[in-house]
């Protein structure tokens, strides 16, 4: 076969195509990325690098190897963790870590409930799940919202047998006090809330 001078357009036969498959890995991993991380607006970078070496035979030059150097970065990513300093019986320190439990989305934490919501939404982000970070961050307001339903439902409840104390002492305050329906409290407090 005769030499063929190297350029741009034919670099892709070269090795019957690895170079080519080579860079179209390194796409293909960045558009992998970006569609997995969009929310993450660092630059993504495909590199050739192409170097080339002299060989010589007894002081003459007597051919060249090429190498092609084909690179794909991608934004890093970064977790952190809470954790504590605890110490053993024998008064060595370590660090101590609670595991996730998958079956209790309300498990308690090393931290306050807020602080570490807030901390693992702003992890979820970093690593390119922010549709994850939106779920948990909705799932704290609704359990929240739920949380002072709640409250004002007990306080309501408790006014209720009050005034039905007042009204009718001998009469028991559950026997008097209307029960309400929990999602037409909701509603009242909603209502209240705009």
């Amino acid at each position: 076969m005769p030499f063929e001078k190297l350029t741009l357009g034919n670099l892709a036969a070269v090795k019957d195509g690895l170079v080519a498959l080579m860079v179209q890995k390194a796409l293909d991993r960045i558009a992998a990325d970006i569609e997995q991380a969009p929310d993450i607006p660092d630059w993504r970078k495909c590199t050739l690098v192409v170097r080339a070496k002299p060989q010589l035979d007894m002081g003459h030059l007597d051919d060249v190897v090429v190498e092609f150097e084909v690179g794909a970065a991608v934004p890093k990513r970064v977790t952190s963790a809470r954790m504590d300093v605890r110490s053993d019986s024998k008064g060595h320190r370590s660090l101590h870590y609670q595991r996730d439990a998958l079956d209790n989305p309300r498990q308690g934490s090393l931290l306050d409930g807020q602080d570490s919501l807030a901390d693992l939404a702003d992890e979820l982000r970093q690593t390119g799940r922010s549709h994850l970070a939106d779920q948990l961050l909705d799932l704290q307001r609704q359990d929240n919202h739920d949380d002072q339903v709640e409250k004002a439902l007990a306080a309501s409840r408790a006014r209720q047998a009050e005034a039905a104390a007042e009204a009718a002492p001998e009469a028991t305050a559950e026997a008097t006090a209307p029960q309400l329906d929990r999602k037409a409290f909701r509603e009242m407090i909603r209502d209240q809330e705009k």
